[in-house]
């Protein structure tokens, strides 16, 4: 490989001969990035000062902090000194982004002649690359600086310029980068330039929208045809760590907490708009912020965590993404892990299910199930059993590794003749837990079956009586001897099975009915029992029935209006109905209460038939007033509540003026007498039958008291004449006013002076 001559023109140094030296690439390292040429240059000075320089190009994702080998060589190739390193000018590079490098040997090691560059490294960046800067050059400020026309214009010497800031956030400490080439074929980067960007006051912030000055001075450079610029301000967000990786996790559990740590060395508060979980190969909800953080302040921090709930087995991706009113917005996290789970293997299978050989009853085979974990985490089991004629006997630990495997021993011990069936059940920590393997095999001997698992009658009218058919069946291989059929003494029976020593041959079949004749409500449970040869002997088969009475009633309570007192409401109706097919007995009507009731209802009562209740109230007190109608019918006793209020009678103006106490007397059933004397000091009298007053009337009307005819309602004045008065009390003197009510006899006392208790 042929360094480049370099001549002194001037004050630069322009190549003579430009060559640019291959970079050799660490594929493993950074796949996405590649060296696209480098050279180097010398600066004549003493002692000498050499540099070396190169371009980058990133064709993936964004990159971060990428690191530059160097190896330098002699002119035979041969490596000498200490081997170099040296990181890209740009903090982040984008996807097709380009970058410099560059290193100064000060001096280079004696011997030395070219170096090889490989890329070294690159770390993982998670923030995104701020480069939306818009650039200006003073010697062209109406072109696109990117033109070559623009570009040529500008002295080698060195040049000014400015940057707008389009990234749309306040930035710090921004820094333009060029990277000046060569025209020698393929553009060859043999210089670079990394200068501070100023604002207006001279300071190194610039807010969005705002332009910043530059100056590059390159006294002393090789000359360039053309260049690249990107400019790329401080990233003030720190993120710790960069990724998370959670590990193995039970699939449907939650990992512990992973925090994450935000630090802000910039100069302000930075605003986090968002944080957003976007999944990779993961679901919705697997991996779960628990918190978040709004502000972050100047050099603070702030702390979140991150939870994983695998929902299915395998790698897990996704990303956490911060969104924030700063440069390197958004942030993006990788989060991974690995959803683990036990899977449970049965061989056989529970399609084949687990068979047996042939057994007499009395002896027992067995068999064996193999479990294994063909999962990816420890498999726990709990509970083995095994129902029916079979028994489990598990050599399996109490949590299996993946990839393991154990024996679970299985006896079959028939307890009756012909085919048998069970089930093995193992209960585990894997998906679909409890796993099932069915059993069978054939027991030899007699054996019994029913046509029923049960004998419900369910709920059963008193009066009704069903009956239920049921089929036994010798389901064995040899003679069935039957020594006896029972019921509970709820029911009875009558069967066509024969009794030891006759017997039933294999496949042959009896019938017993079961009859359940209630006469009364209430339940009942109990067994029909089979004693025989089987080994299982007794053969037992549930009974159970509940009676009700069918008797109701309707409506089931009554309340009347207001009464008053000693007076008799309208009749309410009662329906007494028998809901049922058979006659049922009425055996008992009560009424309690100032109630009283005459019915239609004749004993007994037959089935979808009704009688009538017809109830009335009369209060003899005031106030609220309860009692019963009771009817037992049908072995149930039904109540109907009764209620009403009795009402005593208000106070009513009866006319005319007393001057003294009135008297009460009472002359009759259910009758008051009311006799007053008026201011005209004649003696006057009325009476209330129980619902109405009479008309005032006076036997000895005073002299010139008014009259009117007996049939007005309202009394004549004093006057003279001898017929019967009918005016009202005196004209002056206490109003007069009574209220009807329950009378009691007055106290007798001198004329005119009785007194009502």
């Amino acid at each position: 490989m042929r360094r480049p001559v370099l001549l002194a023109v001037g004050a630069l140094l322009l190549p003579f001969a430009a060559g640019a030296f291959p970079a050799q690439i660490a594929v493993a390292a950074a796949p996405d990035v590649s060296i696209k040429s480098a050279t180097q240059w010398p600066m004549p000075v003493d002692p000498k000062e050499e540099h070396l320089v190169g371009e980058v190009l990133n064709s993936g994702s964004p990159a971060g902090l990428i690191r530059i080998d160097l190896s330098l060589k002699d002119t035979f190739g041969v490596s000498i000194g200490q081997p170099r390193s040296t990181y890209v000018k740009a903090q982040v590079l984008g996807t097709n982004e380009r970058a410099p490098f560059e290193e100064v040997l000060f001096p280079p090691p004696a011997g030395y002649d070219h170096y090889v560059a490989t890329v070294g490294s690159v770390a993982g960046t998670i923030a995104s690359p701020a480069h939306a800067f818009t650039f200006a050059l003073d010697d062209c400020p109406s072109m696109d600086p990117t033109l070559t026309a623009c570009q040529q214009q500008v002295p080698q010497a060195g040049f000014t310029g400015t940057v707008r800031n389009d990234t749309g956030a306040a930035v710090d400490n921004v820094w333009a980068i060029f990277t000046f080439l060569d025209n020698a074929g393929t553009p060859n980067a043999i210089a670079q330039d990394t200068v501070r960007v100023y604002n207006a006051q001279g300071g190194l912030s610039l807010n969005a929208g705002d332009t910043g000055t530059f100056a590059v001075d390159r006294n002393g450079e090789p000359a360039f045809t053309t260049f690249r610029m990107l400019a790329e301000p401080d990233y003030p967000l720190d993120v710790n760590p960069e990724s998370v990786a959670f590990g193995d996790q039970l699939v449907h559990t939650t990992s512990g907490g992973v925090e994450i740590t935000l630090f802000n060395n910039g100069p302000r508060t930075i605003a986090i708009s968002s944080t957003t979980v976007v999944n990779v190969t993961s679901e919705d909800g697997e991996f779960s912020p628990a918190t978040t953080c709004a502000n972050v302040a100047a050099g603070a921090s702030c702390r979140f965590s991150v939870t994983f709930t695998p929902s299915q087995m395998g790698n897990r991706s996704a990303n956490l993404v911060l969104t924030e009113a700063a440069a390197g917005s958004p942030h993006t996290i990788p989060l991974s892990g690995r959803g683990v789970a036990p899977v449970m293997s049965l061989d056989p299978t529970s399609a084949a299910g687990l068979s047996f050989a042939d057994t007499k009853v009395g002896n027992t085979s067995q068999s064996s199930e193999k479990v294994t974990n063909d999962g990816t985490a420890p498999m726990a089991i709990t509970n083995v059993t095994a129902s029916n004629d079979f028994a489990a006997a598990s050599q399996c630990p109490s949590s299996l590794d993946p990839t393991k495997s154990c024996l679970i021993n299985v006896t079959f011990a028939p307890t009756s003749g012909g085919s048998r069936a069970g089930t093995l059940t193992i209960t585990d920590s894997a998906d679909g837990s409890p796993h099932t393997v069915p059993l069978s095999g054939v027991g030899i001997g007699p054996g019994v079956s029913f046509d029923h698992t049960s004998v419900a009658f369910g709920t059963v009218n008193v009066g009704d009586s069903p009956t239920i058919a049921v089929l036994l069946t010798n389901s064995g291989n040899a003679d069935l001897k039957i020594q006896s059929i029972t019921v509970p003494a709820a029911v009875t029976k009558n069967d066509n099975c024969p009794r030891n020593p006759l017997v039933i041959a294999q496949g042959l079949s009896c019938t017993i009915n079961v009859k359940y004749a209630p006469n009364a409500p209430g339940s009942f449970n109990g067994n029909l029992t089979v004693t025989d040869n089987v080994g299982n002997s007794p053969q037992t088969l549930p009974v159970s029935g509940t009676a009700v009475s069918p008797a109701s009633v309707n409506p089931t309570s009554l309340n009347f209006d207001a009464r008053q007192l000693h007076s008799t409401s309208p009749a309410k109706t009662v329906t007494l109905t028998n809901t049922g097919t058979s006659n049922i007995t009425i055996t008992g009507i009560g009424i309690t209460g100032p109630f009283n009731e005459t019915d239609d209802c004749v004993s007994p009562l037959a089935g979808k038939a009704h009688c009538t209740f017809s109830v009335t109230f009369t209060p003899v007190h005031g106030g609220n007033a309860a009692g019963n109608l009771s009817v037992t019918a049908g072995g149930k006793t039904l109540v109907v509540p009764l209620t009403g209020t009795g009402v005593s009678a208000n106070w009513e103006s009866l006319g005319g003026l007393i001057p003294s106490y009135p008297t009460v007397s009472s002359w009759g059933t259910s009758r008051m007498d009311l006799f007053v004397r008026g201011t005209d000091r004649a003696l006057w009298h009325r009476s209330f039958d129980g619902n109405n007053w009479s008309n005032w009337e006076s036997p000895r009307p005073s002299p010139g008291a008014r009259t009117t005819s007996t049939s007005s309602s309202r009394a004549p004045t004093a006057g003279s004449g001898r017929k019967r008065s009918t005016t009202e009390p005196g004209a002056t003197g206490s109003r007069l006013a009574v209220r009807s009510g329950r009378h009691r006899q007055p106290r007798r006392e001198p004329w005119g002076t009785s007194t009502f208790s």
